[in-house]
C-alpha cells in the first residue's frame, strides 16, 4: 500500500475517519496517512459552493468539497466531460488538501444506480510541499 518516510509521517495532524462511527464522547480520529485518506473522502463526498452561487453541503465551509455530482449523468466518454471531471477532482483536491500530490484519479458510472466511483491515487507531502512522505496512496467514494 504506502510507503512511508517516518521522519516528516508525525507531521500530518489527527482527524475524524470515515465512516464516521462514536467512540466515547466523540467520534473515530486517525492520524498520519489514514487522516489524509479521511480527508480525501470528505472532500469528494461532500458537494461544495458553486460559482453560479448554488450554496454547497456545508453552509459554513462553502469552499470544502467538489461539483463531481454534476456530471452524473453526462457521457463520461466525452473530452470535455473528462476534463470537467479533472477540474472537479483533482483541482478541488488540491485546493481542499494542499498536501497531495495527485497521481492519477478514474471515475467509474453505474447508470441504473446513478452513482459515480472515484478512485485517487496520490503522495503526501511534507509540510513545506516540497517531498513525499508517503507514496501511492490510494483512496475510493462512491457518490
Amino acid at each position: 500500500m504506502a510507503q512511508q518516510a517516518t521522519s516528516s509521517y508525525a507531521t500530518i495532524p489527527r482527524g475524524v475517519v470515515l465512516p464516521f462511527r462514536r467512540l466515547g464522547r466523540g467520534v473515530a480520529t486517525a492520524g498520519g496517512v489514514d487522516a489524509i485518506v479521511a480527508q480525501v473522502q470528505i472532500v469528494l463526498g461532500t458537494t461544495c459552493a458553486s460559482p453560479d452561487g448554488l450554496h454547497g453541503s456545508l453552509p459554513y465551509n462553502q469552499p470544502l468539497g467538489t461539483l463531481v455530482d454534476r456530471i452524473r449523468h453526462q457521457d463520461l466518454g466525452d473530452a470535455t466531460t473528462r476534463e470537467l471531471a479533472r477540474d472537479y477532482v483533482v483541482e478541488k483536491l488540491i485546493e481542499n488538501i494542499p498536501r497531495l500530490r495527485i497521481r492519477g484519479f478514474h471515475i467509474d458510472e453505474d447508470r441504473d444506480a446513478a452513482k459515480l466511483t472515484i478512485a485517487v491515487t496520490f503522495d503526501v507531502l511534507d509540510r513545506k510541499l516540497r517531498q513525499a512522505i508517503a507514496e501511492n496512496i490510494s483512496s475510493q467514494v462512491t457518490i
